[in-house]
């Protein structure tokens, strides 16, 4: 039984490697788009709107599996980097509000009622935008 569990360990490490490489599939690439909202010129931030919504658009085409679960993990990650500039985090909550699967909702709820006035609308409409039961609870409970 001992030589099994040895021959099984380097699988299992594999497997592990894989499951937790696949949940931050989108995480550098996030990442990268959201450090050009840091420019100081609008036609540079603007460039990086454009690619995020591009990114976010292809990342969860019909093709992709489980891919608004995929990049809503990845668009939390970020969210919660306390180097990623203000304006890529709204950016980001509008692409939560547009592909945000519901396991955002504790997150977005956090950053609702929070002290940033422009990030806690946009987590209240990713919220909205998102719906059903843990939306609605999320909601009441706030106001």
């Amino acid at each position: 039984m001992t030589s099994l569990l040895k021959g099984l360990s380097p699988l299992i490490a594999i497997a592990l490697f894989s499951a937790s490489s696949l949940a931050s599939e989108y995480r550098n690439d996030v990442l990268t788009i959201a450090s050009k909202f840091d420019n100081s010129d609008p036609a540079a931030r603007y460039e990086a709107r454009l690619e995020l919504v591009a990114f976010v658009s292809n990342a969860t085409a019909p093709d992709r599996r489980r891919g608004s679960s995929k990049m809503t993990d990845d668009l939390l990650y970020t969210l919660r980097k306390n180097d990623v500039p203000r304006l890529a985090k709204v950016n980001i909550l509008r692409q939560l509000a547009r592909i945000g699967t519901s396991k955002a909702v504790p997150q977005l709820n956090k950053i609702m009622l929070g002290d940033d006035e422009l990030l806690a609308e946009n987590a209240r409409k990713a919220i909205e935008a998102i719906g059903g039961s843990r939306s609605s609870a999320a909601l009441k409970k706030a106001y």
